[in-house]
């Protein structure tokens, strides 16, 4: 028997459904985290409006979250199964692009997002 979860998913401009999928394991690099409250924001709402810039559908809203790490992928060193973690909208920046190196970090031009297939804020 696979793992699931329930989540509720943005179907269509609008329309919201509770729907079950699988639970991923975490890849190279990656934590999986079990969330445990999650924040909502403009994006999420503009998500579920249908009106996020670039939008595709289903989406599950909702990237500000706090939880424990629950699987921890292959060469991942810094968090381990049961750590406590918070990960915001801004998983972190390049560091190199024209508005990081002024300290504009919030404008970065390559700017980390977090989500399922990339949580670059909990790498190693």
């Amino acid at each position: 028997m696979t793992a699931s979860y329930r989540a509720v998913e943005v179907s269509e401009p609008g329309k919201l459904q509770v729907v079950e999928r699988p639970v991923p394991e975490p890849a190279i690099g990656q934590v999986r985290i079990r969330v445990e409250a999650c924040g909502v924001c403009h994006t999420d709402a503009a998500t579920v409006s249908g009106t996020y810039p670039g939008l595709t559908l289903p989406r599950v809203p909702g990237h500000e979250v706090v939880g424990r790490v629950d699987a921890v992928g292959g060469g991942v060193s810094r968090w381990k199964v049961g750590d406590r973690v918070g990960v915001g909208f801004f998983g972190g920046e390049d560091g190199v692009c024209e508005p990081c190196r002024r300290g504009d970090l919030v404008n970065c031009q390559n700017p980390v997002i977090p989500g399922p297939a990339s949580m670059e804020a909990m790498r190693r």
